[in-house]
């Protein structure tokens, strides 16, 4: 092991998704990478783990990184100590799907009341959620 002087800073991010409402289940797992290459050395970071949110209702979720890092060389020397570790959680996003209600072959010019239609067409529900509207 060698050491490299003043502590390098490696970042380990957890893996985020987006993604629409579409009644399944979405999910953001693991980490983005545990490999890192500095000063033309390689380094792999373990001892760490993430929440690994999933869900199918619309909503933010965090991808939490959780335990204590451990930096080690290609030679599988620990090297923590050569290291600032910054941490950055990612997170699930479920955004809403598009609903679009509108009056079935019903127009007027506007003359500020309001149009009577007795049907209408929708479009963008998904599933069950046409019962909950």
């Amino acid at each position: 092991m060698t050491s490299r002087g003043a502590a390098e800073t490696i970042t380990v991010e957890a893996n985020s998704t987006s993604a629409t409402y579409d009644g399944g289940t979405h999910s953001a797992a693991g980490l983005k990478t545990t490999e890192f290459v500095v000063g033309g050395k390689a380094y792999t970071v373990s001892g760490l783990s993430t929440e690994d949110p999933s869900a199918a209702d619309v909503g933010t979720y965090t991808n939490n990184i959780t335990g204590a890092a451990k930096v080690t060389d290609a030679a599988g020397s620990d090297v923590t100590s050569e290291f600032d570790i910054e941490i950055k959680d990612g997170s699930l996003v479920i955004d809403p799907a598009e609903v679009t209600i509108k009056p079935k072959d019903a127009s007027k010019p506007y003359d500020g009341m309001s149009l009577v239609a007795s049907e209408f067409t929708a479009t963008g529900f998904i599933g069950a959620t046409a019962s909950r509207a």
